[in-house]
């Protein structure tokens, strides 16, 4: 028999019979409804924080003037170019998957996991790896070149290739070494890499800066990341389209997070009031 809960009866699972289902109108259903309630209104907000901080960007990157790489003044700067390989870089970097030569790579292992509940089975993509690799690399204008150290930046890059184990109209798509480990397994695999290639153009914002790069070694002007939580950005879009992408995120940002709080609240008040 289904027992439900009431005004008075005992909210704590260990005083349910044994089988006594969970009911959203008894005292401990209240609760729950409660705490996600808030859990939505924090979501919310840490949307409108995300956008605020993609509105911040966009406009810095609107007021940030665009300096040459042969005048470029030490500090906060802006600069578009080319991607170039550094001639001090004795290897090149390769990525792991397509074997293509790069600068910098960011690469991501996902597996196809089947989920059984209440439901039935689904089937969902949990990630196994995501990982980046770079080298310096110089950034060339029609003055003369900077050297780049990508270390902490936010990239921005094209997704140049995704394969699927398993696949029927890619079985024979040749893999780089660093897909070896997770071939030949049950579960569909997907790999997926972005890169940033000699001859790729290049959108930086950043802090151009002294560094010696090995102990004993002279002092180098490199465009890096700042030492005090400045904005450093890599962006193989022009300007104008990355304007164009921040504007919409920041849009759809806003929207997700009004609905988020704007539901929360209602919640939250409903069960205060009622």
């Amino acid at each position: 028999m289904e027992i439900e809960f009431t005004e008075g009866t005992e909210s704590s699972a260990a005083a349910r019979p044994h089988g006594q289902q969970f009911h959203w109108n008894s005292p401990e259903g209240w609760w729950v409804q409660f705490g996600l309630s808030l859990a939505l209104i924090g979501a919310g907000l840490a949307v409108f924080f995300s956008a605020y901080r993609r509105m911040k960007l966009q406009r810095q990157i609107a007021d940030t003037p665009t300096s040459k790489a042969r005048s470029a003044p030490m500090g906060k700067v802006e600069l578009k170019g080319l991607v170039e390989t550094d001639p001090a870089v004795l290897k090149g970097l390769t990525a792991p998957f397509s074997g293509k030569p790069c600068v910098w790579c960011r690469f991501k292992v996902e597996e196809e996991v089947e989920h059984h509940d209440s439901k039935g089975s689904h089937k969902s993509w949990e990630t196994r790896q995501d990982s980046t690799i770079f080298l310096p690399f110089m950034l060339r204008d029609a003055t003369g070149t900077v050297k780049v150290l990508p270390e902490g930046a936010e990239v921005q890059s094209p997704q140049l290739f995704t394969f699927t184990s398993g696949g029927w109209f890619n079985k024979s798509l040749p893999l780089g070494p660093g897909a070896n480990a997770w071939l030949g397994r049950y579960n569909r695999v997907r790999f997926s890499e972005w890169r940033l290639e000699t001859g790729f153009p290049l959108y930086a914002l950043g802090v151009h800066r002294a560094i010696r790069q090995a102990e004993g070694g002279d002092l180098e002007s490199c465009l890096a990341q700042g030492q005090h939580g400045e904005t450093f950005l890599l962006s193989a879009w022009a300007e104008e389209e990355l304007l164009s992408r921040l504007k919409h995120s920041v849009l759809i940002r806003m929207i997700l997070g009004s609905l988020l709080t704007t539901g929360g609240l209602s919640w939250l008040l409903e069960k205060l009031v009622g």
